[in-house]
């Protein structure tokens, strides 16, 4: 989220100085170009992370979907008593049980 507000700042206050480019040195051209481009490069990096999880749990889901146990912390974890909510990654328990709340990331199909 703050890569994203961070992407946005550096965007916007790039294309006020390039309209008034004139007006600028060349040091300070050099400074938004290089901030624009650690951004792009931290947005990357942070998609290509969040790529790579998003590949490392697609079985888990896809499993715990189809009504396959899932190992948490030692527990067994079933689509009977948990729901997936996809915001947080992470299954939660039904309303009519207390349980705890497991990140699926720390979940694995088989013992």
């Amino acid at each position: 989220m703050l890569i994203n507000v961070l992407f946005i700042l550096i965007m916007i206050v790039s294309i006020i100085l390039i309209a008034r480019h004139e007006a600028l040195s060349k040091s300070l051209k050099g400074f938004v170009i290089s901030m624009l481009a650690l951004a792009i490069f931290l947005a990357v990096i942070f998609e290509y992370g969040t790529q790579k999880n998003a590949q490392k749990i697609r079985p888990l889901v896809i499993a715990f979907k189809k009504g396959i146990p899932l190992y948490c912390k030692d527990e067994i974890i079933t689509n009977q008593y948990y729901i997936y909510e996809s915001g947080t990654s992470s299954l939660q328990p039904n309303d009519d049980i207390e349980g705890e709340t497991y990140y699926i990331k720390d979940c694995t199909l088989t013992k």
